[in-house]
């Protein structure tokens, strides 16, 4: 949803996610910025140079430090020179200097640059080092950073809690949107929706679904899947409308795990399908 604003108001969004199994320095950075440049890459062949000539502009001669990050940047910048080596501290602080620079050219009041970040508590240490060290840089203009995490998973201590903690000290105009299960009505307004009838109409299943469920978005739509594959909720021709036994949803014996509902039907499918 927010990419439709962002991109009609000719921003650039990208996204990219961290993943628990594969903590790569910089991951869904990398992702998201790969990303961007593809859209670039896309634009006519005056408008790469325009951006080539801003981006070189922007990192001098240390663009090989970003090709690392993001391997298609060498498609608009070109075969970038390998930069000197540096010790470690040193050599941190010029690749963070040098991303500063490449954001601070890839985002503007003409084009502003929205980054969405998912499953942000697998986070390396990396990563949550550079994004705490840009959004807390006055150099960082028209860049909104969106970054989604599992809140049950960021305990005290957790890496990613001090860089929010230190990112609030330093004056990073923040905030937090908690996304709590969907609410009874919600659930009855999205169910209205996807039948077609009122929502007083849907008032019976909704409540059963909500019983059923807990309100998790996810197991709301799987939920609602399966009583459709069981023919529990089915479309009636002869009447024109979505009709459900609403007796047999309230009997249905059905798991408390949005994972069992999953495997049980990936379970009911053909052997060859599987």
């Amino acid at each position: 949803e927010l990419q439709k604003p962002v991109v009609a108001r000719r921003g650039h969004f990208a996204a990219g996610k961290y993943n628990q199994l594969q903590n790569t320095p910089y991951r869904a950075l990398s992702q998201a910025l790969r990303e961007l440049c593809a859209d670039i890459l896309a634009k006519p062949s005056e408008d790469v140079a325009r951006w080539r000539d801003r981006i070189v502009a922007a990192v001098g001669g240390h663009g090989a430090l970003l090709a690392e990050l993001i391997p298609n940047i060498e498609l608009i910048i070109g075969a970038q020179p390998p930069v000197m080596p540096l010790p470690p501290a040193e050599a941190e602080n010029r690749f963070h200097l040098v991303f500063q620079r490449f954001l601070d050219a890839m985002a503007s009041r003409e084009h502003p640059l929205a980054l969405f970040l998912d499953d942000v508590q697998w986070a390396d240490a990396a990563s949550l080092k550079l994004l705490r060290m840009l959004l807390a840089s006055p150099e960082t203009r028209h860049v909104l950073v969106v970054a989604a995490y599992r809140d049950n998973e960021v305990t005290e201590g957790h890496a990613l809690r001090d860089a929010l903690e230190k990112m609030e000290q330093a004056g990073v105009p923040t905030r937090t949107i908690s996304v709590a299960p969907l609410d009874r009505t919600t659930i009855g307004w999205l169910i209205a929706d996807t039948v077609g009838t009122q929502v007083a109409d849907a008032a019976e299943l909704a409540d059963c679904v909500a019983a059923k469920t807990g309100g998790n978005p996810y197991f709301v739509r799987e939920f609602l899947a399966a009583l459709h594959t069981r023919d529990l909720v089915h479309y009636d021709e002869a009447a024109g409308c979505w009709a459900w036994d609403i007796d047999a949803i309230r009997k249905l014996d059905v798991t408390d795990n949005v994972v069992d509902l999953t495997a049980g039907s990936l379970r009911s499918l053909p052997a060859a399908t599987r």
